[in-house]
C-alpha cells in the first residue's frame, strides 16, 4: 500500500476516527468490531451500518498491511 493509497483509505475512515480508534484496533486486531469503534469514537453513534462496516474493514486493512503507524502519523497532519 503506497502513501497515496493509504491517504485514500484514511479519507474513507476519517483521520480523526482513525486516531480515536488506533489504540483499540492495535489491541484487538482482527477481533475489532463496529461496537468497539462506536465506543472509542462517540461521533460514530447514529452512523449507518454500511458506514461502520467500511470504517472497520479499512482500519483492519491498514493494520494487516503493516501501515498503522504510518497512518497514525498521516492522520496527525
Amino acid at each position: 500500500m503506497t502513501n497515496v493509497e493509504l491517504d485514500g483509505v484514511l479519507k474513507s475512515i476519517g483521520k480523526r476516527c482513525f486516531r480515536n480508534c488506533y489504540e483499540i484496533a492495535k489491541k484487538r486486531g482482527d477481533s475489532l468490531t463496529t461496537n468497539d469503534l462506536i465506543h472509542h469514537d462517540s461521533d460514530l453513534r447514529g452512523t449507518a451500518k454500511t458506514g461502520l462496516n467500511t470504517r472497520l474493514s479499512c482500519i483492519k486493512r491498514i493494520f494487516r498491511a503493516g501501515k498503522a503507524e504510518r497512518a497514525l502519523q498521516m492522520s496527525q497532519i
